[in-house]
């Protein structure tokens, strides 16, 4: 079954309490170009440089470059990540993006 985005993070957002994700409204298209992650800064206060470096490194991978982080290190550390959706690439595939956004969730609850 292929999981659009908008129904992974509505289900993700019922579910879980720290972890937050949203994505802005967009007119004229069917699949959102863009996510908002949220969490408490005191929830994960041990992220550090090394944790920011490997969580870039795996969305890249995870989502087969599909998923761009545009935020910075700062507001990664203050509980915010940005990311933009490549929904106009060749490989995308809203399944590989749910994924991923499912793995980051889940690593971020750790």
């Amino acid at each position: 079954m292929k999981i659009k985005i908008c129904e992974f993070v509505s289900q993700w957002n019922r579910e879980h309490c720290d972890v937050k994700f949203s994505l802005p409204k967009m007119v004229g298209t069917t699949c959102p170009n863009s996510v908002e992650v949220r969490y408490p800064e005191i929830f994960r206060d041990d992220l550090n440089s090394k944790d920011w470096n490997y969580m870039i490194a795996e969305i890249e991978k995870r989502s087969e470059e599909t998923l761009v982080v545009t935020t910075n290190e700062k507001s990664f550390e203050k509980g915010i990540i940005q990311l933009l959706i490549a929904s106009r690439h060749s490989n995308f595939d809203e399944r590989r993006v749910a994924w991923t956004l499912e793995w980051l969730g889940e690593w971020l609850e750790e």
